[in-house]
């Protein structure tokens, strides 16, 4: 699917102000990104220059050349960290909808900060590994134009979740480093087997982050409701039950690879793309 009229002329008038924008380098951006750009903020180019400047900010302070090679070994050393936290990735055959499926029970806040959450330790490199991982992960959901157009599918199993304030600051000081910066929306967050403590994390998300995304929330999701029948075994009660097999590890090479792939196919449509 190509650019319309309207959005070629949005990214166009977009990369033409970062060409003339004195602290901004263009040659790291491929004409693909200014189209991402275009999607989230139209014609609105000073926020979308905003963005651009975010993002190379980020990329110099990690060192990051976008290469599948470097995603694939942030990424190893992230799922050994947070082990069952990744439990899918890939695109809609219909929509091309980037869709990523997490369990926010075992995500361990603990192995992000070096001392307190009350302090993100950005200099560390337990942050260093959770903030570039996603960066990655942000970016292998966009494989191509129909698939940043269409925005984010995100699933999240959320059996057993406690850690509600101390995942809020690092999801808050994430928004600041990366995610206010990124060119990308949610289509739809969807969070299943909520409880008090699941509820009061995306509350205190939504008071703080004012992100307009977290409207998109439905929270209470059932597996026996949402999932067909017929492919879920009858003992399947969480989502971590049915993606993490035969075990934990074996679905960490396959979620890498899947990464891996979608980055691939990013890096060439980019390479293909011309405004």
């Amino acid at each position: 699917m190509d650019l319309s009229n309207r959005e070629r002329k949005w990214a166009s008038n977009i990369k033409a102000a970062a060409q003339a924008a004195e602290d901004i380098d263009t040659s790291m951006i491929p004409d693909m990104d200014f189209a991402l750009y275009a999607f989230v903020d139209h014609n609105n180019v000073a926020q979308a220059l905003d963005r651009i400047r975010g993002i190379q900010t980020f990329r110099e302070l990690y060192q990051l050349d976008d290469s599948v090679d470097q995603a694939i070994e942030i990424l190893r050393a992230f799922v050994k960290k947070q082990p069952g936290h990744c439990l899918d990735i890939d695109t809609s055959p219909d929509t091309q909808e980037g869709i990523i499926i997490l369990d926010l029970a075992s995500f361990q806040v603990d192995r992000v900060f070096a001392s307190s959450p009350a302090d993100c330790a950005r200099t560390s490199r337990n942050w260093e590994i959770h903030v570039v991982a996603i960066y990655y992960l942000m970016r292998a959901l966009q494989p191509c134009l129909e698939s940043a157009r269409e925005g984010t599918y995100m699933i999240l199993e959320c059996e057993g979740f406690q850690a509600a304030s101390q995942l809020a600051r690092f999801a808050i000081c994430l928004n600041d480093e990366l995610c206010a910066h990124f060119a990308y929306f949610f289509k739809k967050i969807q969070c299943y087997h909520t409880g008090c403590f699941a509820n009061l994390f995306f509350s205190m998300l939504k008071s703080v982050t004012r992100n307009k995304d977290w409207d998109l929330l439905q929270l209470g999701c059932r597996i026996e409701d949402e999932f067909d029948s017929v492919n879920v075994a009858a003992t399947t009660h969480t989502l971590r039950e049915l993606y993490l097999q035969p075990s934990v590890e074996e679905a960490h090479k396959h979620f890498l690879k899947r990464v891996g792939e979608l980055l691939a196919q990013r890096r060439s449509n980019a390479l293909a793309f011309r405004l």
